[in-house]
């Protein structure tokens, strides 16, 4: 059902574009020029013409710096069921019971294609509320199951209502931390597709979202996060902005966006002109959402002028926080005309579910609370395979490395440090393999690729590209489909 819906949906958004009387009539030569190629490269003269020639330098008050807490991809699975068969040969295991399982599933999740019982999310929360006590909470979507797409429409979106009550209940109500949600493309039921052309398709799902999202932002922001599925919210009391993306607008298997994928929803001018007048007002900001730039799964044109506007406002952009690939990932954004100059850092944070073979994770960042630049970054993980070998003992995350140590930088601003780091990984083994173990939450995917000459090139091609683009033809992988898709921008 859900193969033959993408079918439908390519077939008539080529139809849409191709077909379309307007390009149709310009392509033939009797129409002005309605339709035309737009050029990356004159956006960035655009964008760049008034960028600050003075780049601000990190600085810290001797204020108690604030610690900031990052959810992300907790796809929980409300069906997981202990000693179900984990090697399941199917998209979500851990459910179905069997006599003799060739991979039991554990009590709190398990190493393998499963998503992870509510029991583990709680007990996270529980020691976050209780440990870490979080000033500020940023929640980064992808909150179901993989199998999303075979729930019914009614509750294809239960997990987010599960989390939202969790989170609000045992976290938020605790330490009355404000906590800001961005929307993950596993929220929609049939995952990736979200149609910004006809709206009233999308209404169930952002009146559905909306409805946990009350619980924790404004009533003005709620009803702009219905409207499109992203908004911006001040943090109270402070000159701190946060702004939330909606991932369907940039994802490049979302096929509606054949059609036109020109900044649909007018998502990236929403960015540009709220940082614009962040700028004039004095605010720095928070950018969060849920598929970051440079990855296959965000489209090329959409990140070579996400990372433009990021050039353009490093001054006031303080933080771009994001999760999706499931892996500790960092990917620096490099300037458009200048490639040497390092000019920010997308945090990508590793995920809470065990989907595939990743131990849990959560993270918090120390935040300078007056000039909101970042400090550190300590990374917590949960030992799966301890845990349930002794399921009788107390779980417990603990602090897998701090950035600071672990890259050698002086803060998590120091994006040419980072980047000499990742330049290093090229030639030396004992490099390549410190920050893979990382990378892959030290589960079994580290031991299976840390001897990889092929993982080694590949992974060095893509912590030192700003673009999927640029990281295929590092790797020497040529192009895709995916990259026949994002180059398609007319």
């Amino acid at each position: 059902m859900t193969i033959n819906r993408y079918a439908d949906i390519i077939y008539f958004s080529i139809l849409d574009h191709y077909f379309d009387s307007e390009f149709v009539c310009t392509a033939i030569g009797v129409c002005s020029n309605h339709y035309y190629t737009l050029s990356a490269d004159d956006f960035a003269r655009e964008v760049l013409k008034d960028k600050p020639e003075i780049v601000e330098e990190p600085s810290f008050s001797s204020k108690k710096p604030l610690k900031v807490l990052q959810l992300s991809d907790m796809h929980i699975d409300p069906k997981y069921k202990e000693n179900s068969e984990a090697d399941c040969g199917q998209p979500a295991c851990c459910r179905d019971r069997v006599e003799n399982p060739k991979k039991p599933a554990g009590k709190w999740g398990t190493l393998a294609s499963c998503d992870l019982p509510i029991r583990t999310v709680e007990k996270m929360i529980e020691q976050i509320a209780s440990e870490i006590n979080p000033d500020m909470i940023l929640w980064t979507g992808d909150n179901d199951t993989h199998d999303v797409w075979k729930l019914h429409n009614n509750t294809a979106s239960e997990a987010t209502h599960i989390l939202g009550k969790i989170l609000y209940n045992n976290l938020v109500n605790i330490t009355k931390a404000p906590l800001f949600p961005a929307l993950g493309n596993h929220e929609e039921k049939t995952v990736d597709i979200f149609n910004p052309y006809n709206l009233s398709m999308e209404k169930p799902l952002l009146d559905n979202i909306t409805e946990v999202y009350k619980l924790f932002i404004e009533e003005a922001q709620a009803k702009e996060f219905n409207k499109q599925g992203y908004y911006t919210a001040k943090h109270a009391d402070t000159n701190l902005r946060i702004i939330a993306l909606n991932p369907f607008l940039c994802d490049s298997v979302n096929f509606y966006l054949i059609r036109d994928p020109t900044d649909p929803l007018h998502q990236i001018d929403f960015l540009r002109k709220t940082l614009d007048e962040a700028e004039k007002s004095g605010e720095k900001v928070f950018v969060i959402g849920h598929i970051p730039p440079q990855i296959s799964y965000h489209l090329n044109e959409c990140t070579k002028r996400y990372n433009v506007i990021m050039e353009r406002y490093r001054n006031i952009v303080r933080g771009q926080f994001y999760g999706h690939t499931h892996q500790d990932e960092n990917k620096v954004i490099k300037g458009y005309f200048n490639r040497s100059d390092n000019v920010g850092n997308v945090f990508i944070a590793p995920s809470t579910t065990t989907y595939s073979e990743l131990n849990p994770s959560f993270r918090v960042y120390e935040v300078d609370p007056e000039t909101w630049y970042m400090k550190n970054l300590y990374q917590y993980r949960l030992n799966l395979t301890d845990a349930n070998l002794h399921p009788e003992k107390e779980l417990k995350w603990t602090l897998a490395y701090d950035f600071n140590s672990l890259y050698e930088t002086k803060h998590l601003h120091d994006f040419d440090k980072l980047m000499e780091n990742f330049q290093k990984i090229k030639t030396d083994k004992q490099q390549f393999q410190k920050i893979l173990k990382e990378y892959y939450t030290n589960g079994p995917s580290y031991e299976k690729n840390k001897d990889s000459e092929k993982k080694q090139r590949s992974f060095w091609c893509s912590l030192t590209s700003d673009s999927f683009e640029d990281s295929l033809r590092c790797s020497s992988l040529g192009s895709s489909f995916l990259g026949f898709i994002s180059n398609t921008l007319t």
